[in-house]
């Protein structure tokens, strides 16, 4: 049998317990499905009953892909989005690269460790590419915690700084 792979907009965390309950209530194993598609959108019925010939038609499947496809783009574009956001905050001068002194605001004294990690030509700057390099790299869990913290890290430093 095929890997087990999720797919829709709900976590690993959700498929695995699903299938637990379908060996729990004893399905048997060459029964279980190789996909399983966990979503929020109603499934069509007929008459009360699931309408299985329309889950299986190509028109279905297509809308499905497309709807997950459209999600899965706009969580990707909104943690870039939060992250150019957070890179032109540390890039104070604007110049469109990140020095030690402008990280300093973001991380204090491990600035410079923080350079030598995301400078990827050795260049002594962080150049918005690298920047996004880096937080890609990231599960998007620890990416999210890690562009918080450094939102709520800058917005203390333009406190003290403007005296806001």
């Amino acid at each position: 049998m095929g890997e087990r792979e999720a797919s829709g907009r709900h976590g690993e965390g959700e498929h695995q317990a699903l299938l637990d309950h379908c060996s729990h209530e004893g399905l048997p194993p060459f029964q279980m499905p190789d996909t399983i598609e966990l979503t929020d959108v109603p499934l069509p019925t007929s008459g009360g009953k699931v309408a299985k010939k329309l889950l299986r038609s190509p028109s279905y499947v297509r809308q499905n892909l497309a709807t997950s496809l459209l999600l899965a783009i706009q969580r990707t574009r909104s943690w870039q989005e939060r992250a150019h956001v957070l890179f032109e905050r540390i890039d104070a001068d604007s110049s469109g690269f990140a020095d030690q002194t402008e990280l300093a605001a973001a991380v204090g004294d491990h600035a410079s460790a923080l350079l030598s990690a995301l400078d990827v030509d050795r260049d002594g700057l962080v150049s918005r590419p690298e920047w996004l390099l880096a937080l890609a790299t990231m599960d998007e869990k620890e990416r999210d915690q890690m562009m918080d913290t450094i939102g709520s890290m800058l917005a203390s430093y333009e406190r003290s700084l403007y005296g806001v």
